[in-house]
């Protein structure tokens, strides 16, 4: 499996640091998996794109997406976010929303629920009417 973060730092085991900027996550396969404590963090006025028909897996516990306020993740048209095995994802004033307004994204799917924190975030253009499972 081949993983282009387009910018991203890589900080030790298992961390990647997204900064100031937009960041699109290259499309090799449909599925991409992070796991084993990994964290992927958006810092404020970071901006990361996923492409169309991709899913972004989180696997793992305290594996995270961590987004710090004004950060923002964009989807592409079918694409989206599935926590499972402890995997969770911290947001404090984000934003979860489409590339193309006119597209729709599958939503963010958290299988362990109270270990996420989502608040005061935009969440917008997602297909999913139950936003999180």
């Amino acid at each position: 499996m081949v993983f282009c973060n387009e910018g991203g730092k890589i900080h030790g085991p298992g961390k990647i640091v997204f900064g100031k900027g937009i960041f699109q996550l290259c499309s090799y396969s449909n599925d991409f998996v992070v796991e084993d404590s990994s964290k992927i963090i958006l810092k404020d006025s970071a901006v990361v794109i996923l492409p169309d028909n991709y899913t972004l897996r989180l696997r793992g516990n305290t594996t995270s997406l961590v987004m710090k306020p004004g950060s923002k993740m964009m989807f592409g048209e079918n694409s989206g976010i599935v926590c499972d095995s402890g995997a969770k994802v911290i947001a404090s004033d984000a934003a979860f929303t489409s590339v193309d307004s006119s597209k729709k994204w599958n939503g963010i799917f958290l299988k362990h629920r109270s270990q996420d924190t989502i608040k005061n975030c935009l969440i917008s253009n997602n297909q999913s009417r139950n936003f999180i499972l």
